[in-house]
């Protein structure tokens, strides 16, 4: 049969993993095509020597200095250049990132079939990408491989590969997996390029990611970098004289290699010598790197790295709203952890007893891709993509548990929806997905779109469409348009959250759910104002619904409040925040006689709206039918006559006569007659009508 294998393609180093059968036996076992010469993972470098391509250890060894990215015939792990839109210059020739990418991964095949593994072709392979992989990386990924003559059956986040990988490898059964259900799992995996770090939990027999971060400030690379530092203050020491600046061609490459050896030796001894020959051009024992370091150098000089990475586990664990006590085990891989500090660190927050070393920490994520490939476990979406309904409440669109697309496929699904309040002349679609698996608490936003629509339109009028197309990469097309306006916004969503289906798993969210936004003081949401019912009259802002159906008569409590605050007054035309905050002399406590009459009004037209003949009164005026804002009840302030009259946004031509004739505030205004005041110079009739209608709405006037 075709060989389905598993990659780890790393940012510092690459290997490839398979299952093999063991004769007739039935037994099985994960073969891991470490470097033949060390048995270590394939260092992800390349070397452009003219017409050669040279891959891996051999690579490294001639790299002239510990760079990432392209540095003259040189790439170093070139996985941190795929998305780019630029081409690399490397040696003079421009080549696109998914091409050397493409070379890595055909040096890892040429290696893999020259072991000769009877019956195993390595054309196809799960392949794993780190939990921030923009969507344009994974499909550069795609490309190279295709290049390479690989076809990629599908993605899995790196995590979660290595937690399968530690699963399976350690002898459990898929079944027995699956008996983790409802257990809440760390996997922390800190590796040569960056930390990442995943919650996991069985829920319905799929085992979900429930959160996930990543840091690429902290990886292992930084440590040999810290070491290779402390190695060069230490030989300065010894040659005070030494001059850096004469390296041998190779001499960077090899010393902060021997740093990285150094690394490794001081997970398993208190000291070792870190020994570099003919590193410098320079004459006599300066030209020779030999320095002596202890476990206790190693941690002073790269402790503040390893405090910001343990930080990391309670950044996550609060973000998922979680703590130390819920987590059944965490599983440390990757292999920066080999250091006695980290297992220290993470042995002090979790106990000896719910930590997992694992001690093939280094290729546990590619024999995790190759179980996965093996079992044929499919990737399932952890998180229903769920939409902001206008009643304030998360629809689910698709669902948790659909089993997401392998090469060559794509799942899609289409909505229709309505708007509710068009006055804006636009309709919101704001994607989210829960917190945890089973959309209940907390949502959490993947993106917004918002498309035009008639604003002179009725509510519930305007027909609204939304696409959601998942393709092979795993990422999401989301597609909004409207009918009326017809236009049309399309977004992606490149961080969508995995499961593996131990089992026949079901969909897991059948229902809506109340809205719960992830929000911090200060926050702005959006409401929404799309609904896929055609007859929500509950949902239509208070201030409109009866202006828009007269007859309707089922208003909701929100509708009432609504319709009281955006509406103004029916007797002084003013909003309640500005009566509230001003005050109303036309309407005040301090004048009875005439809150009295304006009750009576008020009960009158009350009356004469909910008499049943008046419901089809066109002539009847709809702002006032709906009016809300009861000023009766607000008293009145003396600091609205102390107002300055800058205040009121007067045109330039009135607040000139103003200043002309000293007038300042209100109060002074209200004192002149409007004989007076409509003999100033200049003012004009249209500045008359300005200052009296100004002062009507206020519930004042001129004597």
């Amino acid at each position: 049969m075709a060989g389905r294998y598993g990659i780890d393609f790393g940012t510092t180093n690459s290997v490839a993993s398979v299952i093999l059968h063991l004769g007739s036996t039935g037994q099985e076992k994960v073969a891991v095509l470490t470097n033949r010469d060390d048995q270590r993972p394939h260092p992800s470098v390349i070397w452009y020597h003219g017409t050669e391509v040279i891959v891996g250890r051999k690579a490294k060894q001639s790299l002239g200095d510990r760079v990432t990215g392209a540095a003259g015939e040189f790439v170093r792990s070139p996985k941190t250049l795929l998305g780019s839109p630029h081409g690399i210059s490397v040696g003079g020739v421009t080549r696109r990132p998914s091409e050397l990418a493409a070379d890595i991964l055909l040096f890892i095949r040429k290696d893999a079939l020259d072991r000769n593994f009877e019956g195993h072709d390595f054309d196809e392979a799960v392949v794993s990408i780190p939990v921030t992989m923009r969507g344009e990386a994974r499909r550069e990924i795609r490309q190279a491989a295709l290049t390479a003559g690989i076809r990629i059956e599908q993605f899995i986040h790196e995590p979660l590969a290595a937690l399968y990988g530690h699963l399976r490898g350690g002898g459990a059964s898929i079944d027995e997996i699956a008996r983790l259900e409802n257990q809440m799992l760390l996997v922390f995996d800190w590796g040569g390029g960056t930390l990442d770090l995943t919650l996991c939990r069985v829920k319905h027999g799929v085992l979900v990611q429930i959160a996930n971060l990543g840091d690429s400030t902290v990886g292992g690379d930084q440590f040999d970098i810290r070491l290779d530092r402390l190695v060069r203050e230490r030989h300065e020491a010894s040659h005070p004289n030494v001059d850096w600046s004469k390296f041998q061609p190779t001499g960077k490459a090899r010393l902060i290699e021997a740093c990285e050896d150094a690394k490794i030796a001081l997970s398993e001894r208190q000291t070792t010598n870190v020994f570099a020959p003919d590193v410098l051009a320079v004459q006599g024992d300066a030209a020779h790197i030999e320095v002596t370091l202890s476990r206790d150098d190693l941690f002073l000089t790269t402790e503040d790295l390893i405090r910001r990475g343990l930080q990391r586990i309670e950044e996550l664990l609060a973000r998922a709203d979680a703590s130390e006590q819920d987590i059944e085990f965490c599983l440390a891989t990757g292999g920066t952890v080999a250091m006695p500090a980290i297992r220290e660190g993470l042995v002090g927050i979790f106990g000896p007893g719910r930590c997992r070393f694992s001690e093939n920490a280094a290729t546990v994520i590619s024999e995790g891709c190759a179980w996965i490939a093996h079992d044929r476990v499919p990737l399932t979406l952890a998180k229903s993509i769920s939409l902001l309904h206008a009643g304030d409440v998360f629809v689910p669109t698709i669902q948790g548990g659909t089993k997401l697309p392998v090469a060559g496929e794509q799942i899609s699904d289409h909505f229709s929806f309505y708007c509710v309040d068009p006055r804006d002349g636009f309709a919101k679609f704001l994607l989210a997905r829960s917190r945890w698996p089973g959309d209940s608490g907390d949502m959490v936003p993947y993106g917004q779109l918002s498309v035009r629509v008639d604003p002179a339109v009725l509510p519930l009028r305007e027909r609204l469409h939304l696409t959601l197309l998942i393709d092979e990469d795993l990422i999401v097309s989301a597609k909004a348009r409207s009918d009326g306006a017809g236009h049309e916004r399309i977004m992606e969503i490149h961080d969508l959250e995995f499961g593996l289906a131990l089992s026949d798993s079901k969909h897991y969210s059948q229902k809506r759910v109340g809205i719960t936004l992830v929000a911090t003081p200060g926050d702005i949401r959006i409401k929404s104002n799309v609904t896929d019912e055609d007859d929500s009259l509950k949902l239509v802002p208070g201030e409109i619904v009866r202006e828009c159906f007269p007859l309707y008569q089922s208003e909701t409590e929100l509708q009432t409040d609504e319709k009281a605050y955006y509406l103004p007054c029916c007797q002084c035309n003013r909003m309640i925040f500005e009566i509230i905050r001003d005050g109303c002399l036309a309407c005040a406590q301090n004048q009875p006689d005439l809150a009295l009459k304006q009750a009576e009004l008020r009960r009158e037209k009350f009356a004469k709206l909910t008499a049943p003949e008046t419901w089809v009164n066109e002539s009847l005026d709809p702002m006032a039918a709906v009016s809300g804002a009861d000023c009766s009840s607000i008293p009145a302030t003396e600091q609205l006559l102390a107002r300055s009259l800058t205040s009121l946004g007067f045109s330039i031509r009135v607040t000139q006569c103003f200043r002309r004739e000293g007038i300042e505030t209100i109060g002074e205004l209200t004192l002149k007659t409007a004989e007076e005041v409509s003999g100033w110079r200049n003012l004009g009739t249209t500045g008359f009508r300005e200052i009296k209608t100004k002062l009507q709405g206020m519930g004042l006037s001129l004597q």
